[in-house]
């Protein structure tokens, strides 16, 4: 896919052309790393996972301040999260780790979202269905890696929806235990 991705990127977006002319290192030793550890059993997800949200955040770096990439990005990965969201969790067809990559890459195309509503917007609903998605440790980690990747451009307002959200929880808490 990342081969076919290089090969197709001049006719994607200019600037990812120009990013695969003269790659990144991290991009050659994710593609080596893709490309040697063909099995399964060799493939380190984690690594996988974070080392192609480091490319997304690369990619995404080089665009100019004013271009709608990442909140084009974010509305399709939006749209998954809410398909799976919409799926009984045994019936999702997503692993774990996949989740975790979703979380990253969501947190990664957030992090260079100008529009505050949009950011605000994607935070209430990754937070309003929290518990339905972080179920696992690796799941886990990858959700707060995403905040905080967020919070690198948008402290404050993460802050707010984390704090809203901390809010609501502990009034559905008291509201349940009466």
């Amino acid at each position: 896919v990342i081969r076919c991705l290089e090969s197709l990127s001049p006719l994607i977006n200019r600037v990812l052309g120009e990013i695969w002319e003269v790659p990144s290192t991290r991009l050659q030793t994710l593609c080596s790393y893709l490309e040697e550890g063909g099995s399964q059993n060799r493939l380190d997800p984690d690594f996988w996972s974070l080392a192609l949200s480091q490319e997304v955040h690369f990619f995404l770096s080089a665009l100019p301040e004013h271009d709608d990439l990442p909140s084009k990005l974010v509305d399709i990965l939006n749209a998954l999260h809410l398909e799976i969201w919409r799926k009984d969790r045994d019936a999702c067809e997503l692993s774990d780790v996949q989740r975790a990559a979703l979380l990253n890459l969501t947190g990664t195309c957030l992090s260079h979202v100008g529009q505050r509503d949009k950011v605000s917007s994607t935070l209430d609903f990754l937070l309003s269905h929290s518990s339905d998605l972080i179920t696992d440790p690796v799941v886990r980690r990858a959700y707060a890696r995403a905040l905080g990747m967020v919070a690198q451009r948008h402290f404050e307002l993460v802050l707010s929806v984390l704090g809203k959200t901390a809010k609501t929880d502990a009034a559905t808490r008291r509201a349940g235990s009466i």
